[in-house]
């Protein structure tokens, strides 16, 4: 995959070869939506803030290409807080996430999304609906 572009330590990579329905390369126009994808949970509060914080740093750099970003790890924020009073559990996140998800234009891969299994189905639903599909790597580690 070739690099995009870069900011501030983070590569953005070439979208999957099957997806060509709608290419990105260039510049995206800030009505471009993209899904930002990758682990949220963690039995370790300090693991759940490490993860929105690697999803807040892609999102500023899809945000600097161009992209309007959707990032679920900033929208439900703390809402694992509120699952028992809710009756909620993670599969009410995941569906919820794939409604967002099918509206959008693209899809951003954390670099390590594959460690979740919530971010393994949005991709699954990215190349199912011919979603361009990016992924992200961090170059200051």
């Amino acid at each position: 995959m070739d690099i995009l572009h870069s900011w501030m330590g983070v590569d953005i990579l070439g979208q999957d070869k099957v997806i060509q329905s709608k290419p990105f390369y260039g510049k995206p126009s800030n009505s471009d939506i993209i899904y930002v994808a990758g682990p949220y949970t963690s039995a370790l509060p300090y693991e759940i803030d490490q993860h929105i914080l690697n999803a807040e740093k892609v999102a500023l750099a899809l945000i600097s290409w161009g992209f309007t970003v959707l990032t679920p790890h900033k929208n439900n924020s703390n809402y694992e807080r509120y699952e028992g009073l809710l009756n909620l559990n993670n599969d009410y996140w995941v569906q919820s996430d794939l409604m967002i998800l099918a509206r959008c234009d693209a899809i951003c891969m954390l670099p390590d999304w594959k460690k979740s299994g919530g971010a393994k189905v949005e991709h699954t639903q990215a190349q199912q609906a011919q979603i361009p599909i990016f992924l992200a790597e961090f170059t200051d580690v």
